[in-house]
């Protein structure tokens, strides 16, 4: 706990220094990232809000149907919206809608959520809306290699919310599979596959946006089209808070990556990959979007890398900390160890594949 307050305290000093740098002129060029934060609200809560107005009635759906059949096995409900929708866009509060277990709740969304819902439906999808054709191939290798490393993460932060060894491993079942059969689509079938993220990445961004619609006229009328859903000012409570935690996370990540420029050279040496690729770790730390804006200037193997510690790492200091602080500020430090865990150890996997030496061009697979 001491911990987790001592990384929002540091949110807070970066937050002051920002906006009194915006103050003064953008100087030190804090004052713009301390503006980007804000106008990260935006594009957040266009999909957080309708996900999140919708959570009552999805929770109503998975709970008679694939939150059944888990609860029979004796697996946490909770995990079966874990899978698929990431921690900031609605997992949260259905997951405790699913179970009356805080820590259980908390395990799904704020873990395992906030790492492979966050990569299925919103970093493969964004990833190929931004990068170039010819780099689909590293974006599926360094996926690929995230999930397999993202069930290690998840039994981190698992252990560190206080849930025993053999539960946590049981809950992580469906994460085991369904992490292994993407991976093994990527790997055997990466065209498709990457066919199928796009096309699933589209209907959710479909259905997120009907909801959205729905709660505004709801709220703008004060007639009920959709009985069950939750109103808009439910997550414009977190969406704030989260504006707040990015207004300080993004002038910290800045800083750092200032600070930083001839130790991440050196680091960058070790890793095998150009000082594009070692910024682009530090950037997704906070958000993976920059990252991938700058994958066409990394060498292939930093691209491969990068995609790889984003699976797991993706967020952690930025709008997931900001989530985890305005909901659950006990489970910071559980959520951050889990999501570095993960992300290190993706690296790791990632540098021995095939055709992953430094002095190999990455073989990629056809997009």
């Amino acid at each position: 706990m001491i911990i987790s307050k001592g990384i929002v305290l540091l949110m807070a000093l970066f937050l002051l220094a920002g906006g009194l740098d915006k103050i003064a002129g953008n100087r030190l060029g804090l004052g713009e990232e301390f503006e980007n934060g804000f106008h990260a609200l935006g594009p957040l809560a266009l999909t957080m809000a309708g996900l999140t107005s919708l959570s009552p009635l999805l929770a109503r759906w998975l709970s008679g149907g694939v939150g059944a059949l888990a609860a029979k096995a004796g697996i946490n409900p909770a995990m079966a919206p874990a899978l698929l929708i990431p921690v900031d866009t609605g997992c949260y509060p259905l997951a405790h809608a699913m179970t009356s277990d805080g820590a259980a709740a908390d395990f799904a969304s704020l873990i395992v959520a906030s790492m492979l819902g966050a990569t299925v439906t919103f970093s493969v999808p964004v990833a190929l809306s931004i990068i170039r054709k010819e780099d689909y191939g590293c974006m599926a290798m360094g996926t690929m290699a995230g999930l397999i490393a993202l069930p290690a993460g998840c039994f981190v932060g698992g252990l560190m919310i206080g849930l025993p060894p053999g539960t946590v491993l049981w809950n992580l079942l469906p994460v085991l599979a369904f992490a292994l059969i993407l991976a093994a689509g990527l790997f055997l079938f990466p065209q498709k596959t990457i066919r199928f993220f796009v096309w699933f990445g589209r209907g959710v961004v479909a259905v997120i946006t009907m909801a959205l619609i729905t709660a505004c006229v709801q709220e703008v009328t004060g007639f009920v089209v959709v009985e069950g859903m939750a109103p808009l000012k439910d997550s414009f409570i977190i969406l704030g808070n989260i504006a707040v935690m990015l207004a300080g996370a993004y002038p910290m990540m800045a800083w750092i990556r200032k600070r930083l420029l001839k130790p991440l050279k050196k680091a960058g040496g070790y890793l095998g990959v150009n000082e594009t690729a070692m910024a682009g770790f530090l950037s997704t730390l906070a958000n993976n979007v920059p990252m991938m804006a700058m994958v066409k200037d990394m060498d292939d193997r930093g691209k491969v890398l990068n995609f790889a510690f984003a699976t797991c790492a993706a967020f952690t200091l930025g709008d997931h900390l900001g989530f985890c602080s305005a909901v659950a500020p006990d489970r910071i430090l559980a959520m951050v160890c889990g999501k570095m865990a993960g992300g290190i150890l993706a690296v790791a996997i990632a540098s021995i594949l095939p055709g992953m030496s430094p002095k190999k061009r990455v073989v990629r697979p056809s997009a």
